[in-house]
């Protein structure tokens, strides 16, 4: 009576996807677990001339990648001195990813900014198991508009004072990835 009661459990097991006698789940097809690690890419900094365009890219070189996110950030400059007040500058960015796709945030104007685009991709910790994604690997291209940047402006119009030209802003280009990987001597 007892080995059939054995043989019942060991069968319940495997019927409920483990191996008999283990009460394990059966192993991935790639056998191994993975994690969601976040990667920062190196910064990109630059500098915009008043409505241009600035081009810079980037190389993607991962696998399992889940989400990609550039932010730009910029700040303008201060006021020249008492009698002038800076006027914000508009800068706003557009990014493709290698399959083509395009996504932008228009320039907007302020004096301490930011604009972001992400991007996500349809892998998730089930389906890393049964097949690795290169979905967003490759060549990346952001373009940073510049458009009006804010002249120095005479707060009181007297005794002929004169406003002061901007021609540009520097930014900087934060970008991050999510993505599964591998963990080493998981099961």
């Amino acid at each position: 009576m007892l080995g059939i009661g054995v043989l019942l459990i060991s069968l319940m097991g495997a019927a409920a996807g483990g191996k008999p006698g283990t009460g394990l789940p059966p192993p991935s097809s790639q056998g191994g677990k993975f994690e969601l690690k976040t990667v920062p890419l190196p910064t990109l900094t630059g500098t915009g001339q008043e409505n241009s365009d600035s081009q810079a890219s980037f190389s993607v070189n991962v696998t399992n990648l889940v989400s990609l996110t550039v932010t730009l950030t910029w700040e303008d400059e201060a006021n020249a001195d008492s009698r002038h007040t800076n006027t914000p500058d508009e800068l706003g960015l557009s990014v493709t990813s290698p399959a083509n796709e395009s996504k932008s945030e228009p320039p907007v104007a302020a004096t301490q900014g930011s604009a972001g685009v992400s991007f996500t991709f349809p892998v998730t910790e089930k389906t890393v198991n049964s097949k690795t994604s290169k979905a967003g690997m490759g060549s990346w291209k952001i373009v940073v508009s510049v458009g009006n940047c804010g002249d120095q402006v005479p707060r009181f119009n007297i005794f002929g004072l004169r406003t002061f030209a901007d021609t540009g802003n520097a930014y900087t280009l934060d970008i991050e990835c999510n993505y599964f990987a591998k963990v080493k001597g998981g099961r």
